[in-house]
């Protein structure tokens, strides 16, 4: 088996899974071999866990270094393995599972390789990345390669791989005693999540729902959240702002997930992505009823039984529906937590999971790959009989798999405070603040004071300087962070302007509500930008202003940044996971350390105009913002290049420069 890092003391799903597996395999008689890497330097070259020979590997932090190195490293292992091992299980499609692949293949020896997630995680994500052509080739060179939902199939499918060859298989996990169902001692109706406290995993939207459930019921109520991550401090700071009290509990990391799992009445699993969750075959295995995303393989997990309480990512109102439903509802909780035992039982245990695999290592060895379709046919089939009576035979059930869309997930990282704090670090310095004024001063000169909206406002820097120059300025943000920091911004400064939220494609105003609006640096971040541009013309008086600030595709320090984020993405050291061209612009989506995914589009100026001329508003100025943005690389260079862009913007010459004011006319 190859696994990036194979446990102890990794807990991760896909390292978990691997090694469970491992360990029914050699309890079902089998020799298992784990390559893997040497991430702790503790760790021996090899070891003997749970009856798993793990070789190891040493990890080069450094990716370009790693790159180099690690493959004459895995050859060598592969190499000394050659007459102890019969076949190869890879278990994900990174350039890890690549080489590995690569090298058994020249040894001779068969592979299967574990399609661990979709999208952009999965194959289509493969073919954007640099050298994804070559890392497809090679998993179409897999003799087999198993799906563990049916978006993996559908993947593999587009790349041409035979659906012959593709084992449909899901997640196992180790069956414990069953305890019988109680009804709880406590009159407090406890939920719990268990899992890393980043922004793929809705916590802010858990947090925001379980305001309501506070709210609206009808007996005490606490949630636990159990794990950390980069998202800790902004949820516990919100938890705060929401006045949830004692209704919410922080526990950290846990060593014991099925103790903690036995002392409470529901699991809840708001994520935006998953593969095969392990933490919801664990919820399984303890008897819980689960509310969850309606993402990955949680259809196929939680059955017919439980897709009632299976809501749409980043719907709030539907996740906080379902688990006051629950809470309220202690009979229903009983039956819904023995179907999904029964459920573990019947389906996803590990020695169950465990025979399946053997099966196909069976099919391959014996040279009967073409066969291993035919296990598991009906497992992702939509019209599967299940032996467990359904618990809801009024609700009409479909297994289909919903994805977040891109305007999801831009809401969910925009929502937190994280990306924001970013921004505000690298662009609200002195220099930066100077070079607004002097933008402002200009845009007043071709604006005349008026009642102005300034919708996407941040911390509402802008808002002020609107109304330091005369404009009767409403504030809108689509985040609640935002809106607050806003408010307390311009109190400091003295000031009283509205704030409130806003999603600028869908605003709350009436239509010719403003003489002008003010859209800075917002456009560029919204998916449904054509959806945006009308809501802001929408609002707008016939006569009035849209001033509206944007990236130039066509700037000189745009292609710039192009040949950067080339070099780096070579590497893997680039933020940015993927880049297209689209009829207004280039779309770049960038993943920051430690915060959600987000959108930043650099338009072609004359698609661009064009979409506010089908709204009735026509171009009257174009101006020069920022003709570069190279002060951000590093603080020797930042007085230079802020004197050169002071410069710029003085020339009036909007062509090359990287920012660009737009002031249209409705």
């Amino acid at each position: 088996m190859a696994v990036p890092k194979y446990p102890f003391p990794i807990v991760g799903g896909l390292e978990r899974q691997a090694h469970e597996l491992a360990k029914a395999l050699v309890q079902r008689g089998h020799a298992v071999h784990a390559l893997s890497s040497r991430f702790n330097p503790r760790q021996n070259d090899v070891d003997l866990i749970g009856g798993v020979r793990v070789h190891r590997v040493k990890w080069v932090e450094f990716k370009p270094a790693r790159f180099l190195l690690f493959p004459f490293s895995l050859a060598r292992i592969l190499v000394k393995l050659r007459r102890d091992v019969d076949l190869v299980h890879v278990h994900n499609i990174s350039w890890f599972g690549a080489f590995v692949t690569l090298f058994a293949k020249a040894l001779g020896l068969p592979v299967i390789t574990k399609l661990v997630n979709i999208g952009d995680f999965g194959i289509p994500g493969m073919r954007r990345r640099p050298f994804g052509f070559l890392r497809i080739a090679l998993l179409k060179g897999c003799d087999a390669i198993i799906a563990m939902t049916p978006e993996s199939v559908a993947e593999l499918d587009g790349i041409g791989y035979p659906t012959a060859r593709v084992l449909k298989v899901t997640n196992g996990i180790p069956l414990l005693p069953a305890a019988s169902p109680q009804p709880r001692s406590s009159t407090t109706v406890n939920a719990i999540f268990v899992g890393r406290f980043s922004s793929q995993k809705g916590l802010l939207d858990l947090v925001h729902a379980w305001a309501t459930v506070k709210a609206r019921a009808t007996r005490p109520v606490k949630l636990r959240l159990i794990g950390d991550g980069p998202q800790a401090d902004e949820l516990r700071a919100l938890a705060l702002a929401l006045d949830l009290g004692e209704t919410i509990e922080f526990f950290g990391y846990c060593g014991d997930v099925p103790a903690e799992l036995a002392k409470v009445d529901l699991f809840v699993l708001p994520s935006y992505a998953e593969g095969n969750s392990n933490a919801i075959l664990e919820a399984m295995r303890a008897g819980l009823p689960i509310v969850a995303t309606r993402v990955g393989g949680a259809s196929i997990q939680i059955g017919s039984e439980g897709e009632r309480f299976l809501v749409a990512p980043c719907d709030r109102q539907a996740l906080s529906d379902r688990l006051l439903e629950l809470i309220e509802d202690e009979t229903l909780r009983l039956r819904f937590g023995t179907a999904m035992r029964a459920r573990i039982e019947s389906m996803f245990a590990i020695d169950r999971v465990a025979a399946t695999y053997e099966q196909a290592y069976d099919l391959i060895l014996s040279g009967r790959r073409q066969q291993i379709g035919q296990l598991n046919p009906a497992l992702f089939s939509r019209n599967k009989t299940e032996d467990i009576p359904c618990l809801y035979p009024r609700f009409s059930a479909s297994l289909a798999v919903t994805m977040p869309s891109a305007t999801e997930i831009v809401r969910a990282t925009l929502t937190g405070s994280s990306v924001h704090d970013g921004w505000e670090a690298v662009y609200r310095t002195e220099a930066n603040e100077r070079a607004c004024e002097m933008m402002f001063d200009r845009i007043a000169e071709l604006v005349s004071p008026g009642k102005a909206l300034d919708v996407g406002c941040g911390i509402g820097q802008h808002s002020i300087r609107l109304s330091r120059r005369g404009f009767d300025v409403t504030a809108g943000d689509f985040s609640p962070d935002r809106v607050e920091a806003a408010r307390k911004n311009i109190a400091r400064h003295g000031l009283s302007i509205p704030v409130r939220q806003e999603d600028v494609t869908n605003l709350s105003f009436p239509p010719a509500t403003f003489d002008a609006v003010l859209c800075w640096g917002v456009l560029m971040h919204v998916p449904e930008v054509q959806k945006a541009i009308a809501e802001l013309c929408r609002v707008v008086r016939a006569g009035g202003y849209i001033i509206v600030y944007e990236n130039n595709a066509r700037s000189v320090f745009s292609w710039f940044l192009d040949a950067g984020v080339a070099a780096k993405r070579l590497f893997g050291l680039s933020h940015v996971q993927r880049s297209e061209r689209t009829s207004l612009g280039v779309e770049s989506w960038v993943k920051p350390r430690d915060a959600g995914e987000y959108l930043i589009r650099r338009v072609f100026v004359g698609p661009f105009v064009r979409e506010f001329e089908k709204h009735g508003a026509t171009l009257k100025y174009r101006l020069p913002g920022q003709f570069s943005e190279a002060y951000r690389l590093s603080p020797k260079l930042a007085p230079a290049v802020h004197l050169f862009n002071s410069a710029w913007f003085r020339s009036g010459i909007p062509t090359l420069a990287m920012g660009n004011i737009f002031v249209f006319c409705r």
